[in-house]
């Protein structure tokens, strides 16, 4: 087995010498649709998308004011609390880090999530009608796995506002399950337990299941080769359709900056980082501002009314 990993980590980066990386930005999916069908190879491309504030956002009702949108719970929220970590602040709702998780967790669980662009379904839906391979890569752990997937499968072919069942066309969770990588003998768009990324030391636990892959906020450079090296070993034994385009999307720089690192001097995928900067204004008005303040105080309530209710109702609730 060593033998065989080795030889697909040196095959994976020695093939094609027209491969690298290159980086980006749009700021919608009708331009990363532009970009993915530009490379003009749909059934040897790969698209890696972020869920936080790329695919889904906590609800937030088209054309609505900050003030009428829900940060709490969001990514812009979750930073916001870690920069408050250690502080005397009464805006502070956790302790430590460990506790922040549990709460985001908590709130994961709670909340059903809105599109962040109303054409993302219909870009998807499109593109892997015409064979490109769809992954989601995201920071979540594989404690929100059953929440995830809830999400995903209440969004449907429109705004997911609905039953998440649309117009008949399925859901965001079957569209990605029926059109991820398939790896290993069953043919399944996942692997069957967490286990540890091509066992490298200090790594954590991942999880890919149904065209999701859990990667408990490790680098997502680092993480998708990984995977892709697990695709490659399974088509050793059942041959698909192999990659050689990839595309990554994702809200946050640091993360597309991660993948591009990793790929730049790859000679076997040809990769395409973008940073989605849709939300960008959305999420700095959290913290920077005017209405910094009072959507900090919305927040804040928010938590407040959900905490009271917790500890009302339920006897040992799972955070205090």
């Amino acid at each position: 087995m060593k033998k065989v990993m080795t030889t697909l980590l040196v095959s994976l980066f020695s093939a094609q010498l027209w491969a690298g990386a290159s980086m980006g930005k749009v700021d919608s999916f009708a331009a990363l649709e532009k970009t993915v069908t530009g490379l003009k190879s749909p059934t040897s491309t790969l698209l890696v998308m972020d869920d936080d504030d790329t695919l889904t956002m906590m609800a937030c009702p088209d054309g609505a004011a900050a003030a009428d949108c829900q940060y709490l719970g969001g990514p812009a929220w979750f930073s916001w609390q870690q920069s408050l970590l250690g502080t005397d602040s009464p805006y502070r709702v956790a302790g430590s880090f460990n506790e922040l998780l549990d709460i985001a967790n908590v709130l994961f669980a709670l909340n059903r999530m809105s599109y962040t662009d109303q054409n993302i379904y219909p870009v998807l839906s499109k593109l892997s009608g015409s064979g490109v391979r769809l992954l989601v890569e995201t920071a979540r752990g594989d404690a929100n796995l059953n929440a995830t997937e809830q999400q995903f499968a209440l969004l449907g072919d429109s705004s997911g506002q609905g039953s998440g069942q649309g117009s008949g066309q399925g859901n965001l969770l079957q569209l990605l399950a029926s059109n991820s990588l398939k790896i290993w003998s069953g043919r399944q768009p996942g692997l069957a337990a967490p286990g540890l990324p091509c066992h490298i030391p200090g790594t954590r636990d991942v999880t890919f299941q149904n065209g999701i892959y859990y990667l408990g906020g490790q680098n997502k450079g680092v993480m998708l080769a990984c995977l892709l090296i697990q695709f490659e070993q399974g088509n050793l034994f059942e041959p698909s359709l192999p990659i050689s385009h990839i595309v990554f999307i994702d809200d946050t720089l640091e993360n597309v900056q991660d993948v591009y690192d990793y790929f730049r001097d790859s000679s076997r995928y040809q990769v395409t980082a973008l940073h989605y900067t849709a939300l960008e204004k959305h999420k700095a008005a959290l913290t920077k501002g005017p209405k910094s303040q009072g959507l900090q105080d919305m927040a804040n309530s928010r938590w407040q009314a959900l905490q009271s209710a917790m500890k009302a109702n339920l006897v040992s609730p799972i955070v205090r």
